[in-house]
């Protein structure tokens, strides 16, 4: 008797943890889908669930193609030990900051005062996360 019990009460355990597990799964979906959800999912699973963060991450980045968004899917990737698809992700980052370089240095040879300061800004910028992101693929 005392048996079933034990055992009735780890099915009750097992079905009440299903449930609960089931309704965070749902609490955490984006409806209707947007880019700062999806983003805020992946900010939030980046540490305990590394490759949930990398599909919130990269859902983000499809309705809103930015690099910073990419560059956080393509750390979540290399913290899930998918490294051949975030090798591939650096690769595309460095690509995307090594044309933020270039436009820049082409309104700097044009731009003078305020736009010459602020395309030299954009131009560091650019240059420091395209390093950065070299740096990833060399770890």
């Amino acid at each position: 008797m005392a048996k079933r019990i034990l055992l009735s009460t780890g099915w009750l355990a097992l079905c009440a943890a299903v449930v609960i597990g089931r309704s965070e799964a749902r609490a955490e979906t984006c409806a209707p889908p947007t880019p700062a959800c999806h983003l805020e999912n992946g900010k939030r699973l980046f540490e305990s669930d590394p490759k949930r963060a990398a599909d919130e991450l990269l859902a983000s980045y499809r309705l809103d193609e930015r690099t910073e968004t990419l560059e956080l899917y393509a750390s979540a990737l290399q913290r899930a030990h998918r490294y051949g698809l975030a090798l591939e992700t650096w690769k595309r980052i460095i690509i995307f900051r090594d044309s933020e370089v270039e436009t820049a240095k082409e309104t700097l040879s044009t731009a003078t005062g305020r736009k010459a300061a602020a395309a030299r800004n954009t131009m560091e910028r650019a240059q420091k996360q395209s390093e950065q992101a070299a740096a990833a693929i060399i770890k």
